[in-house]
């Protein structure tokens, strides 16, 4: 009995056999395979070195993918716009164009380099092929907006049913994203208007949109032409709110739709008091004075926990017809904000008058133009006052500051907000309360014009149709980003929708890979080192089952 080595490739093993003379001369009769030899003599194994790595985003897909997958986007897409199996499905499409925008804005062109950067690779196994800019325009063509209305109405079911989101209070309000389509597009959407990004100068799509007032979870959306104001929107906004209606409040029977002044008209209010919502909205301040004129000493606190420092008057007045329950509020934050402004503009129009004096003009007509044109702005040509003449020597001018509007304008308008509301019953607190969720949904807006996360920017689409989808997938990035915000913070890590994506995308996995045999490799898998708080998300929101079992 002997152990001898063999050698197969660039390994060694070692094998007992049997050795025995046959017709005279020595012959293995038996063999038996004892192992390598560092297992066999306990000797120390050599560790193989690593030849690379490969790190790939872990922590925000596999949390949104999660999410995902709870609310049945896939199926609920794909059930709705059916297609031939061939390819992806309109769903998977719509699915990793919502996660890219929610954690990494890319254009069609970009998402197979950035999708290949991700673990989803191994859950999904999409080819490139399939994540073409073509593959996905094909895909898109297949939605029409009756179609994404029926895939918003069913989500809405799973979101009623499965994530109990709160749906007394939503909050309405409209925005619009600048686009660089061409003038001469022949795009009924894309129109110039007044752009909240001060980008007048280029085309613009409107978008209105209803949310929760917990979390800025979407229930509803709608594209609209970049040239409509909001108070013409509006009654398209209610017909399909009505329609709506039906689906939500199927477990709240009383709905009240937050809504701003810039909805307000006689008719839009008459539109609204036919629908089953109740409301909440705010007036412009100037066409209420007799409200203005309240002295301060009749206002009573409203909840000093909640809004400090807030002030409140209560009444009925007649609103566009109907008599309602008003609520006059005087916020000091609020006063003093306005305050800095208007000191600040009255600094730079005084700076601006005072180089026209200086200049020599060719005529009254001329000057009087050039004045107008500086001191306009909210409450600045009430205080700014100002004479040109024209005499013997020449064209005089001459301004000044009207300290008693100041006053006037300090006492009896800054720091105030006008709210009316059909719920009579509610307290004060509650319909201040309501209205200021309105910050939810502005919150919403600016998390879709943030270039890092939830993005509606890039867009590279200039047909109405493929906007109007660029616009669904957005949404639904936002969707899956508010409901994960919910998940966490209801599981007692408080976080906003930032910080958590930002949290997650710092947990990355790493595949280390070793080379093994005739050119072959071995990968192995391990996430980053996590910090407390990523240990805990990565805890809470079981992401465990995405890490590759070792």
């Amino acid at each position: 009995m002997a152990i001898i080595r063999k050698r197969f490739g660039n390994r060694v093993y070692l094998y007992e056999v049997v050795c025995k003379r046959v017709n005279g001369k020595p012959r293995i009769v038996s063999q038996r395979y004892l192992g390598k030899p560092e297992d066999v003599l306990g000797l120390p194994k050599k560790e193989a070195k690593a030849s690379s790595a490969r790190i790939y985003d872990f922590g925000a897909v596999t949390a949104l993918l999660n999410i995902a997958k709870d609310l049945k986007i896939i199926e609920i897409i794909d059930e709705v716009a059916r297609k031939r199996k061939q390819g992806l499905s309109v769903g998977e499409y719509m699915l990793l164009a919502a996660i890219n925008r929610a954690v990494t804005p890319r254009s069609k062109r970009q998402l197979w380099d950035w999708y290949r950067q991700t673990v989803l690779w191994r859950f999904l196994g999409y080819k490139r092929r399939h994540l073409t800019s073509q593959r996905f325009w094909d895909n898109m063509g297949l939605l029409t907006s009756r179609k994404i209305r029926m895939i918003e109405s069913r989500l809405n079911e799973i979101l009623i049913k499965e994530f109990q989101i709160n749906l007394s209070c939503l909050i309405y309000d409209t925005t619009n994203f600048y686009t660089f389509i061409n003038t001469l597009t022949s795009s009924r959407l894309p129109q110039r208007g007044h752009n909240k990004q001060k980008r007048n100068d280029l085309r613009q799509v409107g978008l209105a949109l209803m949310v929760t007032r917990d979390f800025h979870i979407p229930l509803f959306h709608q594209v609209y032409e970049g040239n409509k104001v909001d108070v013409t929107q509006f009654p398209s906004v209610i017909q399909e709110l009505v329609r709506r209606y039906k689906v939500l409040a199927k477990d709240c029977e009383d709905i009240t739709l937050v809504f701003d002044k810039g909805n307000n008209s006689k008719d839009n209010q008459s539109a609204f008091d036919e629908s089953p919502y109740h409301f909440v909205g705010s007036l412009v301040i100037n066409h209420h004075k007799d409200l203005l004129k309240i002295p301060r000493y009749r206002f009573q606190v409203v909840d000093e926990e909640e809004f400090p420092g807030l002030l409140a008057y209560r009444t009925k007045k007649e609103v566009f017809g109907n008599e309602r329950t008003v609520v006059l509020t005087f916020n000091p934050k609020l006063y003093e904000g306005q305050l800095r402004g208007v000191l600040w503009a009255l600094k730079k129009k005084g700076k601006s008058l005072e180089k026209l004096k200086r200049k020599r003009k060719a005529s009254v007509a001329e000057l009087e133009g050039e004045v107008k044109r500086i001191v306009s702005g909210q409450y600045i040509k009430e205080i700014i006052k100002w004479e040109v003449k024209e005499g013997k020597r020449g064209i005089s001018f001459r301004w000044w500051i009207d300290k008693k509007a100041l006053a006037r304008i300090k006492r009896e308008k800054l720091g105030k907000k006008i709210l009316f509301t059909d719920n009579d019953d509610w307290t004060t607190e509650a319909i201040v309360s309501a209205y200021h969720g309105q910050y939810k949904i502005e919150h919403a807006f600016r998390q879709m014009k943030d270039p890092y996360f939830v993005s509606w920017h890039p867009m590279f689409h200039w047909t109405d149709q493929k906007i109007m989808v660029h616009a669904f997938y957005c949404v639904m990035a936002l969707l899956l980003v508010s409901l994960l915000t919910k998940r966490v913070n209801e599981s007692g890590i408080k976080m906003s929708c930032e910080r958590l994506l930002t949290t997650l995308n710092v947990i990355k996995e790493v595949e280390i890979i070793y080379p093994e045999g005739k050119a072959g490799v071995r990968s192995e898998y391990v996430l980053t080192e996590l910090s407390e708080e990523e240990n805990k998300l990565y805890t809470r929101l079981d992401l465990k089952r995405y890490s590759i079992k070792r």
